[in-house]
Formats: structure tokens, sequence, C-alpha cells
């Protein structure tokens, strides 16, 4: 039998309407996860340069020949662990502002938000969407 690969959702996600009050940019991301049917599973998150969507497509990571991810479990810095990075804020300075979300449960942590994947082969599997963030200014 054939094994059926899931692929990736990849859409854009217009960042304009964020005011940091009433709605803010964490929001329009939470919101396109859970229309997308991913808020219910264990997540991974990373902020990416859009530019290796392809490549992100391909391995399941930016870095080719690599078994491994950058990225963390939480969208935003705990305040209480001051050194977790705020990956919307490190995704939106990029050149072309890219998100990406993972199934955390093809992971094994390794240490300093570096996740190898635990089929070595088959990286891209983990991948469930990646959002090309728009109008980030």
């Amino acid at each position: 039998m054939t094994k059926k690969i899931k692929t990736p959702i990849v859409r854009n996600l217009d960042l304009s309407i964020a005011d940091g009050y009433a709605i803010t940019r964490e929001d329009i991301i939470i919101n396109a996860i859970r229309e997308d049917g991913l808020a219910d599973k264990d997540l991974l998150f990373s902020g990416l340069e859009g530019q290796d969507l392809d490549t992100l497509l391909v391995h399941g990571t930016i870095y080719p020949g690599s078994n491994f991810i950058y990225a963390s479990p939480s969208l935003h810095r705990d305040h209480a662990t001051a050194m977790e990075p705020d990956l919307i804020d490190y995704a939106v300075e990029r050149f072309i502002p890219m998100f990406a979300v993972y199934d955390a449960t093809k992971f094994t942590d390794i240490k300093n938000h570096r996740y190898e994947f635990l089929d070595k082969d088959n990286g891209s599997e983990s991948l469930l969407a990646a959002y090309i963030l728009k109008n980030v200014e």
C-alpha cells in the first residue's frame, strides 16, 4: 500500500489589520491556525525567511541535508523565561517574513530551540503549514 503524503498548507496572512490592541499579529496567526484545523495539535513554530519556502517544502527545514529545525513551542516570549525568542518579532524582521508550523510529535527536543526529526528521511512530513506574512509594517 502506498503511503499518502499530506501537503502542507501554504497561504498568505495579511497583518495590516493588526493594531496591537483589538487585534494583534499573534491573533491573526492563531486564527489562521484554527481556520486550518491545526489548533488541536501539539505544535512547534519557527520564524523563517520566505525566500526559503521551496527548500522548506521539500526538506521540512531550510537547512538541506540536515535533520533539524530551530523552533519554539510558543509563538511569543514567556515573560517568566525572558531568553525565549519572540518568534513573531523575529519572523516579521525577515526580508520576506514567513512562519512555519510543525507537528511537535515528529521531533525530539535537543536544546536551545533545536529540534531533531524523529524520521530523518521524511522531515517534510512534519511541516503542517507555512504562512507568508504580508503588510507587516
